[in-house]
């Protein structure tokens, strides 16, 4: 059941057009003052795709962190949706990193294009 506090982020997300990125989430989710959130990793891979969805990024952000602490089975999707967020916060660098580290975990051969694509982008995007 969702909290009052997830209801309203989900409605300010919708209001946003889609995304939900206040500028304290940002600070928060760098210092890692957060708490962990639990769960198997396919668990918390499906929270995260779901917080992705509605909108709530840096959410999204600690359950993909949480997710990669559990040791999921297919590391490279999870950097790779991880890498996918950082890019809708502009945040190039990031994502660069993030595609990177997927493609070095052994992505499947379909989902190594997609990767491949995003980490050009990427890396285009980054300014460096």
């Amino acid at each position: 059941m969702l909290t009052q506090v997830w209801l309203t982020k989900i409605h300010c997300a919708k209001e946003q057009h889609g995304i939900f990125a206040p500028l304290y989430a940002a600070e928060v989710y760098a210092k890692k003052n957060w708490r962990m959130p639990k769960g198997t990793a396919a668990e918390l891979l499906e929270r995260a795709d779901n917080l992705r969805r509605e909108g709530l990024l840096y959410d999204a952000l600690r359950y993909y962190d949480a997710c990669l602490e559990a040791e999921p089975e297919n590391r490279a999707h999870v950097l790779f949706l991880q890498g996918i967020v950082f890019e809708q916060l502009k945040r190039y660098s990031d994502a660069f990193r993030c595609y990177a580290d997927a493609l070095s975990a052994g992505p499947d051969k379909e989902e190594e294009f997609s990767i491949r694509v995003r980490w050009a982008n990427a890396k285009a995007l980054r300014g460096e």
